[in-house]
């Protein structure tokens, strides 16, 4: 088995066990997390989890980054804000666009629009934010 097919079959789940792996030791290191490490890691984990379907299903790890948006707001503020993050909702945004086609492509391309604006609902300097990064992903 060549390289490429060996990544096209497994390289969603070696990307989900990549993330989860770096989620796992960025939480279990950092002291913001002190109080909240197991449940943190949990909604971590689910999300890194659902990367492995991001071919198959492409708007699952980006509902599962709202999701976990979500949580970060209401409980522990430093989920979201971690680079690993990030790193995962930038590839899951990246698989929406590129493995969707039809009604499903135009709920992705509402995506950008609507996750900046959960960050409103908590932290009050980010007001502006929202449609700042609206601006330039409409213009991109």
């Amino acid at each position: 088995m060549d390289a490429r097919r060996l990544t096209e079959r497994h390289g969603d789940l070696l990307l989900a066990g990549l993330l989860a792996v770096l989620f796992t030791v960025q939480i279990a290191g950092e002291q913001h997390f002190a109080g909240q490490r197991p449940a943190t890691l949990a909604v971590a984990l689910v999300f890194s989890g659902t990367l492995a379907w991001r071919r198959r299903l492409p708007l699952v790890p980006l509902v599962a980054g709202a999701a976990l948006i979500e949580v970060s707001n209401l409980a522990v503020p430093e989920l979201a804000n971690t680079g690993t993050f990030l790193l995962g909702f930038l590839l899951a945004s990246y698989s929406a666009g590129r493995y969707t086609s039809g009604r499903a492509n135009s709920s992705c391309s509402a995506t950008p629009h609507i996750e900046p604006m959960m960050l409103v609902k908590t932290e009050t300097s980010l007001a502006a934010s929202p449609l700042i990064l609206r601006t330039t992903l409409t213009v991109a």
